[in-house]
């Protein structure tokens, strides 16, 4: 693929990547969380940090694929995202739970990197290996999540879960493929969910802590 290929697909896929924001905004004016202004508070963190998770997830899958100069920058900006994530978790649980949470999310960041640059190498075998891991890992981010906050079920956190896999995957699939149709609604419902799993986690959250 010629440099301005890649130039153009990089465009095309970030472009894409925009209707995260639409898309997150759209479904947070809807929220019927409560109106307490410490939740409604936390609520636009959480959509904040998942609107940023799935968003540079979004440019690290196109540049990684591609293999362009950035992947690097690309990632490191990701990871940062799940050290965002783990700090605001810190702040309601100590530091502890939040280092925990910290480094799970950056290995969920790893793996699915590992993931990416398997396809890119087509490597079957090592794809496969990624994915068990990467199902493993949120097996153990869902415990987590559950352990802190008794309002949080593993079955349902863990369900959440596989649900982002899955999205994510089919997101992945998608632009390796061409199949921009299957990439563009993949990618619709990955914003839905990561609104959905924002307000999962809030009101869980509120509950716990008597907000």
């Amino acid at each position: 693929m010629c440099p301005d290929s890649k130039s153009w697909l990089k465009f095309l896929g970030i472009l894409l990547g925009l209707c995260v924001v639409l898309y997150l905004l759209k479904y947070h004016n809807k929220s019927t969380l409560s109106t307490n202004p410490s939740c409604k508070e936390l609520l636009a963190l959480m959509t904040k940090l998942w609107l940023e998770h799935v968003w540079w997830t979004r440019n690290y899958i196109v540049v990684a694929l591609l293999g362009l100069p950035d992947e690097g920058a690309t990632l490191n900006r990701l990871l940062k995202n799940q050290v965002d994530i783990a700090n605001a978790m810190a702040i309601l649980y100590g530091s502890r739970a939040g280092d925990k949470l910290n480094n799970l999310l950056q290995e969920h960041i790893l793996i699915a990197g590992e993931i990416v640059r398997s396809l890119r190498e087509d490597s079957a075998g090592l794809r496969r290996v990624g994915v068990e891991k990467w199902y493993r890992n949120a097996d153990d981010i869902a415990k987590a999540l559950c352990e802190l906050n008794p309002y949080l079920t593993y079955n349902a956190v863990k369900k959440q879960m596989y649900m982002h896999l899955e999205l994510t995957t089919r997101e992945i699939m998608g632009y390796q493929n061409g199949l921009w149709d299957e990439n563009i609604n993949a990618m619709d419902k990955v914003v839905e969910h990561a609104q959905s799993l924002a307000t999962i986690l809030t009101d869980a959250i509120c509950k716990h802590k008597g907000l």
